[in-house]
């Protein structure tokens, strides 16, 4: 144990680029931490500095966005009273690159435990600074600490800092082993204690609200961690979830739309929806009989020939994949024949889930354009007979450039959504303010994907991809 804690704040280190860290004055016992850097590690600097080249519109006067002077005329204009300050002579001098906001347990609702972390240039200024800033925002209700060149920010009288001698966040071998695992930690991240956090929420509201235990509620999701950065193609949303009590019914079905044919333009796999639903029945039923439609689930039973839940469960299935292939998308609508539209189904009972589909088919009227096929445990539909042929066959979606670069482990994930959008520009283009059409084109997908472990752990990615 103590050698996996030394080997995740070393590899932690290494990936939070060089200079102190926040977390290396934030308590170790906190159970909430966000960052911001905008002095990042080398390599998050190289990609940024790629990805960014390939965007529009992202400089000003040929000169580089100077962020922290953009955020601060940005604070100016919301709060009046700061108008009569000065960047360059009040805030410029002292302050630094990085930033973090920490939940510390304890704390009341009129007065909760957080600290907030400046880095500085200057100590000694950056007092006299923050001070001037409070001053003129009419707020002064707080303790400032300066420590290892970050001036800390506590309420006034508190004990946020009470157990920083024992030791900061950075020697925390949970959360540096957490962090360690989620890679790069970009130029924003986020850490926190699910259980933690439902103690604290259930302390600031002083008991649990709505009939949930919001406590249990978030210690069943364990801990989340979550990164903003950069790759020399594309801008990544990424996070994790460790130590969840929560763990799925079955193995989670994976590749489901890697295995879409490659002209594919957007695809859509949701797993679970079936467990869900089922695990969810007695809250459904109760909320819709509860409406005053007691009689509302017998009539569609019977009208459509099925049972409840158990049909739905089948139905929704242990996976679902909607996709649509490359196809006239700017004159869609305009032509008789149908868009081409196809799903895939996994189902713990194929034959059932394709007779219950049949039935829907037919009591509605849409036998006469959705085309439909029972293979095993898989059901497929498409309103066209050469779509309904094409995604039967395991296709090469998940090779392609667009799909590999926009969907993180796009042949794991176990649920997906990926837009092509360079294929649909025609489609919204011209919907598009004229100084945002350049930038807009330079947009050439955008994938989001899930991946679950039987253990319940989980990792999950967004991305948008530059041309």
């Amino acid at each position: 144990m103590v050698l996996a804690g030394v080997g995740g704040a070393y590899a932690w280190t290494a990936l939070a680029g060089k200079g102190a860290q926040p977390a290396e004055v934030i308590p170790g016992t906190a159970i909430g931490y966000v960052r911001f850097d905008l002095d990042p590690s080398a390599g998050q600097k190289i990609a940024a500095t790629r990805f960014l080249g390939k965007l529009p519109n992202l400089k000003t006067d040929g000169k580089d966005l100077d962020v922290k002077q953009t955020l601060w005329t940005w604070i100016t204009g919301s709060d009046k009273k700061l108008k009569g300050l000065s960047y360059d002579t009040d805030v410029k001098p002292w302050l630094g690159d990085r930033a973090a906001f920490a939940v510390m347990p304890g704390g009341t609702p009129s007065k909760p435990n957080l600290v907030f972390a400046l880095q500085v240039t200057d100590e000694s200024k950056a007092k006299d600074g923050i001070g001037k800033v409070a001053t003129a925002g009419g707020g002064s209700d707080f303790d400032v600490t300066t420590k290892n060149g970050f001036a800390l920010i506590t309420p006034k009288g508190g004990t946020a800092l009470a157990d920083l001698d024992k030791g900061s966040l950075a020697t925390n071998a949970t959360f540096t082993g957490d962090m360690s695992a989620l890679g790069d930690s970009g130029v924003a991240s986020m850490w926190f204690d699910g259980k933690g956090l439902g103690d604290f929420a259930k302390e600031m509201a002083g008991t649990s609200t709505g009939g949930l235990d919001s406590a249990a509620q978030l210690a069943d999701v364990g801990r989340f961690s979550m990164a903003l950065r950069f790759n020399a193609d594309f801008v990544e949303l990424a996070g994790i979830t460790r130590g969840t009590t929560a763990k799925p019914k079955s193995a989670p079905v994976t590749g489901g739309a890697a295995t879409l044919p490659k002209d594919t333009v957007v695809a859509i796999q949701v797993n679970g929806l079936g467990d869900a639903v089922g695990t969810a029945w007695p809250q459904i039923q109760k909320a819709i009989t509860g409406a005053g439609g007691s009689d509302t689930l017998s009539q569609i039973a019977n009208e459509y020939g099925v049972t409840l839940p158990d049909d739905l469960v089948v139905l929704l299935g242990k996976s679902l994949t909607f996709s649509m292939p490359d196809q006239d998308f700017a004159n869609m609508g305009q032509s008789q024949d149908p868009p081409s539209i196809g799903a895939k189904l996994v189902s713990t009972n194929g034959k059932r889930a394709g007779e219950v589909l049949q039935s829907l088919v037919d009591k509605t009227g849409t036998d006469s354009f959705v085309k439909q096929k029972v293979d095993g445990d898989k059901v497929f539909l498409a309103t066209t007979d050469t779509y309904l042929a094409a995604i039967r066959e395991d296709g090469t979606l998940g090779q392609t450039d667009a799909f590999k670069k926009a969907v993180a482990d796009g042949d794991k994930a176990t649920s997906v959504m990926f837009v092509n959008l360079d294929k649909l520009e025609p489609t919204y283009l011209k919907s598009v303010p004229a100084d945002l059409q350049e930038f807009t084109k330079a947009l050439s997908a955008v994938g989001v994907s899930n991946t679950m472990g039987v253990n319940g752990d989980a990792s999950f990615a967004l991305r948008l991809v530059g041309s």
